[in-house]
């Protein structure tokens, strides 16, 4: 499972990805890998949209309560990022895929 922005598909904030073709080239290239995508920002706010950023925390500080999630404007957009999130995790257990490959940098998708 990847990231969809990472495949090439336009669900970044501003309505660009950050596909690599070299590197899904080479994942692609073996029989037995199928890509499949989720972006838990794009299913529940679509594209394009503001900028959002944590405050006050990190992602575990969210799901506590302790830090909230905002976008470049200074609307909440914590509890709809929740749902999904939730959306992402239950895709996750209904395909149940061996690697989960998030993009880094994003406050939604991956942190390291």
């Amino acid at each position: 499972m990847m990231s969809s922005c990472l495949i090439g598909k336009d669900v970044m904030y501003w309505g660009g990805n950050f596909y690599n073709k070299d590197f899904i080239d080479v994942l692609t290239s073996y029989s037995h890998v199928k890509i499949i995508h989720f972006c838990p920002e794009h299913i529940v706010l679509g594209t394009p949209r503001n900028n959002m950023l944590i405050h006050e925390g990190d992602g575990e500080d969210i799901w506590k309560g302790d830090a909230v999630l905002l976008d470049t404007e200074g609307k909440d957009l914590t509890e709809i990022m929740k749902k999904g999130a939730l959306k992402m995790l239950e895709f996750a257990q209904t395909e149940m895929p061996d690697l989960i490959i998030l993009t880094e940098g994003s406050d939604s998708c991956g942190v390291n």
